[in-house]
């Protein structure tokens, strides 16, 4: 039987390389590392979150949930994850919008959205509760922490299933199945918009679970060619998907991804190049803070296109996404701004996890033991 750690060093790099990708793909300039199909089509990483999220969720908490009250640790050990960085960040926002306001009022200066437009009271209230991932079909504030507000309340799911299954492995995977191929089947009539935001995180986290239960049973190794193989029919899978509002290859990329969980995490990890590079210790600590990478980005893009708009005079257009980008002819220039940004991003998200994110994660694994863990 292949063996399964609490926490698995090349999944940690996956992340930040996924939280990288999604940055990017955030921020319109022309650029040597954005003007390509991968980082244009890199909204297909937030999916990718959702998965080794239900494989690392399912693997840390699936054998510890015993009883209700367990279930009510679990949640709020999710809560404390998550919550704490989602407030500051959304009140960095605010204080934009307020920021905006005075600029619109003193200087006559209007940004492409005025102020308290689309962030309004309404949209504050429901990201405060974390529930704007069903209760609005648009982006409002930090637009990344959607995939928050669904990944939070698609815990609650996860623990209720484990409770009921009385952790049968087996009854777990039935329902998991049951929920990815329902989620499946919406999405394939519909869209994957972030209007679909929850129901595409519970397609995405629920085949995440279904993948630990097969790799934690799996008693043989899977050559490492596997893996050299699936790797780039996932890139392939990324660069050729279509927008988010036409279904095709994209609906199938978290299927993809799955495999290649699947390929790596039951190959010879010791021989296995993927897997060698993926545990070099920088790559591994941009996963450890590739949860500030994802929920600081917007405030530093914000920032530097207010920058390079206003310092600079570069114009600022929307691009076919509807995002705002700065207009620059030099890909050479942009790339230089780019690297820039995502040098704070990284640095900022270190200071996020060493001052914020890490003292918290101590209190909650502190506080809320469950069942199945040493007291």
């Amino acid at each position: 039987m292949i063996s399964l750690k609490s926490k698995i060093l090349f999944i940690e790099s996956l992340r930040g390389v996924a939280a990288i990708s999604v940055a990017f793909y955030h921020f319109g300039i022309n650029s040597y590392l954005t003007s390509n199909s991968f980082i244009k089509n890199s909204w297909l990483m937030v999916d990718f979150f959702f998965l080794l999220s239900g494989f690392v969720i399912a693997l840390n908490f699936q054998n510890k949930i015993f009883t209700f009250s367990d279930s009510l640790k679990f949640q709020a050990r999710r809560f404390f994850r998550l919550y704490p960085l989602h407030i500051a960040v959304l009140l960095i926002f605010l204080l934009i919008e307020y920021a905006k306001y005075i600029a619109e009022i003193k200087y006559g200066l209007v940004a492409n959205n005025p102020a308290f437009s689309i962030n309004n009271l309404e949209s504050f209230i429901h990201n405060v509760f974390m529930i704007h991932a069903f209760s609005q079909d648009y982006l409002t504030w930090n637009g990344a922490s959607w995939s928050i507000s669904a990944e939070f309340f698609t815990y609650f799911f996860f623990a209720l299933i484990v409770l009921l299954c009385n952790r049968n492995a087996l009854f777990i995977v039935f329902c998991s199945l049951f929920i990815a191929l329902t989620a499946f089947i919406f999405l394939f009539n519909t869209n994957l918009s972030a209007g679909n935001g929850i129901i595409r995180c519970f397609f995405s986290f629920f085949l995440g679970v279904i993948v630990w239960n097969i790799c934690r049973n799996i008693i043989f190794q899977i050559p490492n060619f596997i893996s050299y193989l699936i790797l780039p029919i996932s890139i392939f899978a990324i660069v050729f998907s279509e927008p988010e509002d036409v279904i095709g290859i994209n609906i199938l990329t978290p299927i993809i991804f799955s495999l290649m969980l699947i390929s790596l995490k039951a190959s010879n990890q010791n021989t296995n190049y993927i897997i060698r590079i993926l545990n070099k210790k920088k790559l591994v600590y941009l996963g450890t803070i590739s949860y500030g990478i994802y929920m600081l980005h917007g405030i530093v893009w914000w920032i530097m296109r207010q920058i390079l708009k206003f310092g600079f005079n570069f114009p600022v257009s929307q691009d076919e996404r509807g995002f705002n980008q700065v207009v620059i002819e030099s890909e050479l220039l942009g790339t230089s701004f780019l690297i820039f940004g995502l040098i704070v991003i990284i640095y900022l998200s270190h200071l996020s996890y060493k001052f914020l994110e890490k003292p918290i994660n101590r209190f909650r694994g502190a506080s809320f033991n469950l069942g199945g863990e040493n007291k």
